[in-house]
């Protein structure tokens, strides 16, 4: 029964993220956002070679749901994330370096 159980009550997404792997030679991932829709995998390390002052990072269509800008931004303190959504008429609340367009 607790295996029919986790088969149908286990979203989907957790279940295909048990399964893969994601893993190439000398590139490390990490998971920006909130679980499911709202959070991306990025190359950290890429990003850190390349980073300097001037690095920005444009999101499009964030609607309210900033979690993937705001752990983004705690965790490259030195870059600028600017955010467009034309689509709601409130911004919503960001730290600071992220904009909202």
């Amino acid at each position: 029964m607790n295996i029919l159980k986790n088969i149908f009550l286990v979203p989907i997404y957790k279940k295909i993220l048990n399964i893969i792997n994601i893993s190439y030679v000398d590139i490390l991932y990490k998971r920006f956002g909130k679980e499911g829709d709202g959070g991306y995998v990025l190359p950290i390390n890429l990003i850190q070679k390349n980073i300097n002052n001037n690095f920005a990072v444009l999101t499009f269509g964030v609607n309210d749901d900033i979690s993937f800008e705001d752990h983004l931004i705690d965790y490259f303190r030195n870059i600028n994330i600017f955010c467009f959504d034309p689509t709601i008429s409130i911004a919503p609340m960001t730290k600071n370096k992220v904009y909202f367009e």
